[in-house]
């Protein structure tokens, strides 16, 4: 059954850091033993990850028929069209020369083999999407741009409030979006949509941007997923949408401007080479080409 989140709405600088606080310390009474995640946005969007939003979909089509021109149209569904996204991006980053933890000839051939069988004209994969080599694959691509299941998430509310300010140009509506997410196991889903929603925290050793942003992501595992997956909707219990101004904009900047929370800070893989080669592959491939 689907819930609607809380949403509270802040005018003033001080109430807003004020209960981020008590979240990110579990001081709400009646969810104290749990750990609250959050997810800073520059507008009041809902929480689609990329791989659902409609232009993100077509393109991970035409990458899909591209590798596969005999195929019928549609015959694949959402995770075969993530799965050969990662694995394009994994093979571009390979040819120049970026290690990624985990890839190797086993993987490739557990994960991305196209040895598969046909059914109703539907592709059954070999791998399994849900074991954790492959999400580690998924969190490295999610990390640079490219469309997955995947929605990026903090341990830390000032990071998501620098996400939330970091681009002002993209808002619209006027006000900004902190989402507080509530976790202490996978969370079943059932109704309309079912699944098994999955905190991952992919190895941050070789990836020290995510280390710097205190990032985790969350994951739906299903087998075969067509729609759009809102976790506004189906996990409303479980979060708490802050809404506010953007007249509070620079008040926020100079705090976490006073707390260290900075650009350079939250980035400091920005200038190594795999960094450039990486951010290279995913640009590639978002312009809908698989070869350099």
């Amino acid at each position: 059954m689907p819930y609607n989140p809380e949403i509270l709405i802040i005018n003033k600088l001080n109430d807003l850091l004020n209960l981020l606080d008590k979240l990110s310390n579990g001081h709400r009474k009646q969810l104290n033993s749990d750990k609250w995640y959050f997810r800073g946005q520059a507008d009041d969007w809902q929480l689609i990850p990329s791989v659902f939003r409609p232009n993100n979909k077509r393109l991970l089509e035409k990458l899909y028929y591209l590798e596969r021109p005999n195929y019928p149209t549609n015959s694949g569904n959402i995770i075969e069209y993530e799965r050969n996204i990662i694995r394009l991006f994994l093979v571009l980053a390979d040819e120049k020369g970026v290690v990624i933890p985990n890839y190797n000839s086993e993987t490739k051939e557990k994960y991305f083999s196209f040895d598969c069988t046909i059914s109703g004209g539907r592709q059954l994969p070999k791998y399994r999407i849900w074991d954790t080599p492959y999400h580690d694959f998924l969190g490295l691509a999610q990390h640079y741009g490219v469309p997955t299941r995947l929605l990026d998430w903090s341990k830390s509310f000032k990071i998501a409030l620098f996400f939330a300010t970091r681009n002002t140009k993209d808002n619209k509506s006027g006000n900004y979006v902190v989402w507080s997410f509530m976790h202490s196991r996978d969370r079943h889903l059932s109704g309309d949509y079912a699944g098994t929603l999955k905190l991952l925290s992919p190895p941050r050793g070789t990836n020290h941007n995510l280390r710097a942003q205190e990032g985790v992501f969350t994951i739906v595992s299903n087998d075969h997923m067509n729609d759009q997956v809102w976790l506004d909707h189906y996990l409303g219990a479980y979060l708490v949408k802050i809404i506010f101004p953007v007249s509070i904009c620079c008040d926020i900047l100079a705090y976490l401007d006073s707390e260290k929370v900075t650009e350079e800070s939250l980035f400091p893989d920005n200038h190594s080479d795999d960094k450039k080669f990486l951010d290279e592959c995913s640009k590639h491939l978002l312009a809908g080409n698989t070869q350099f």
